[in-house]
């Protein structure tokens, strides 16, 4: 017997897949994105309360998922790139279903990838080419 999801549940899903899709559009510095976690907090925790809340799997998975992305926020606040690479390499990926966890991982990916090359800009400047020198 399946269980249908909640309104509740079907709007949090929608809004988890906005967010990954706008943190893997590079949109970290959207003023949206922020609000929109912090709705997802929200949305966690009243399924968390609702009459009929989904099995404890399924709710740990939506609050990691919550927990990346606000981890990823963080992340990009900080000051240096150095700081930036240190806190993104430190999340964990969001979720522990294949799909979503392939999206996480190319997430957490993409942004370290970022953050070093604000590193590297900031050690050898703008113009410095990796190749031109070693190779």
């Amino acid at each position: 017997m399946t269980v249908t999801p909640s309104r509740l549940e079907i709007n949090l899903r929608r809004l988890l897949s906005q967010c990954n899709n706008m943190v893997s559009e590079g949109k970290l510095d959207d003023w949206r994105l922020e609000k929109y976690v912090g709705t997802l907090e929200s949305m966690v925790g009243d399924l968390r309360a609702s009459r009929s809340p989904p099995n404890t799997e399924i709710l740990t998975d939506y609050a990691r998922q919550m927990e990346f992305l606000k981890g990823l926020l963080h992340a990009d606040k900080l000051a240096s790139p150095s700081e930036k690479v240190m806190a993104s390499q430190l999340l964990t990926p969001g979720s522990m279903a294949t799909n979503n966890r392939r999206i996480t991982k190319e997430i957490q990916l993409k942004t370290t990838g970022k953050y070093t090359n604000e590193m590297r800009n900031e050690l050898f400047g703008n113009g410095w080419q990796f190749e031109k020198y070693f190779f």
